[in-house]
């Protein structure tokens, strides 16, 4: 029987060898392929299509979450081992051969919304990243999360069906896919050892936003994002707690790490990591003279960031400062 990860606080596996997830792999493409495919995996199915409906009602009242996409037989191989590699923060083991016909109904256009979202992330991104053809991710989180935006101002027609939500989630599935991919090639093609913890801190940022905004199902207490959160965490004092002597990593990138620092505090509030990077989001303020939330707003607006989410644990980290 499979969980849904939202609702597992630890998946044991995870912080073993691959070998447990090369295992899962060659079981799941035996299932594929056998009788009892859909009763192996219909546990994990049957919890998130009867929160489907639950999810669509709370996403009018709640307008932070976005309805739960619908999920299809094919997708949910693919999709668990894409989510056992986050927790692992490792390359999928599946091939992502899945096949998505676009909706037969028209998608709405979005390029209005949030118009400086993401700008400087891709300016930067080549002195962040030596993976330069992975800056196309970046430009697919813009455009989903944009759409996601339209969905809240009810640019999207209603439907009988869930065509969009299916093409919302086959798309965020490959960002996240792709992410987890280029990741995993980051490691052995860097030229140079100060982008090391910048990249890191990036991709696990641009993880967390996607598992967060681009699509509902994990609370900052569930197991994919506390991985998350945790790794963000090493990967930040491995680099911010360095001899006076050493050149920072992050000298040149202060507003990546004001960003970077605000994705750990709002996916960690609440949590143990949380006074971790709020006390470090308030100190980076008063370093870079940030002292509202407005001007904070303007310069994480040109990252990834969305104000109907995000504006309420902005201001209530920040009324310290000043």
């Amino acid at each position: 029987m499979l969980f849904p990860l939202a609702a597992a606080p630890r998946i044991p596996f995870v912080s073993e060898t691959n070998g447990y997830r090369h295992l899962l792999a060659m079981l799941v493409m035996q299932l594929r392929t056998s009788t009892g495919f859909y009763e192996f995996w219909k546990y994990e199915e049957r919890p998130i299509a009867c929160r489907i409906q639950w999810n669509r009602k709370l996403s009018r009242k709640c307008p932070s979450l976005l309805p739960m996409p619908s999920h299809t037989f094919t997708h949910c191989p693919v999709r668990s081992d894409i989510k056992l590699a986050t927790l692992a923060q490792s390359a999928p083991i599946l091939p992502f051969d899945l096949q998505f016909e676009m909706p037969y109904l028209p998608i709405p256009n979005a390029n209005g919304l949030l118009p400086s979202l993401g700008r400087t992330l891709i300016q930067n991104w080549d002195q962040i990243s030596d993976q330069v053809h992975s800056i196309q991710i970046l430009h697919d989180m813009i455009m989903m999360t944009r759409y996601t935006e339209a969905v809240f101002k009810g640019l999207f027609p209603q439907t009988k069906d869930d065509a969009y939500y299916d093409y919302f989630n086959f798309q965020n599935l490959t960002i996240e896919y792709r992410l987890l991919s280029f990741k995993e090639k980051e490691g052995s093609s860097r030229n140079t050892a100060e982008k090391t913890p910048v990249t890191d801190c990036c991709y696990l940022a641009c993880l967390l936003f996607v598992n967060t905004v681009l699509c509902c199902g994990y609370l900052r207490s569930s197991a994919i994002i506390r991985h998350l959160v945790q790794a963000l965490k090493l990967s930040l004092e491995g680099s911010t707690n360095l001899d006076e002597h050493v050149e920072s990593p992050w000298l040149r990138h202060d507003d990546t790490m004001f960003w970077v620092l605000y994705i750990g505090t709002f996916c960690s509030h609440g949590e143990a990591e949380g006074d971790f990077f709020a006390e470090r989001l308030r100190a980076r303020s008063l370093e870079m003279g940030i002292s509202s939330v407005e001007k904070a707003e303007i310069l994480l607006q040109n990252f990834l960031y969305v104000e109907r989410i995000h504006r309420h644990r902005l201001r209530e980290t920040l009324t310290r400062v000043g």
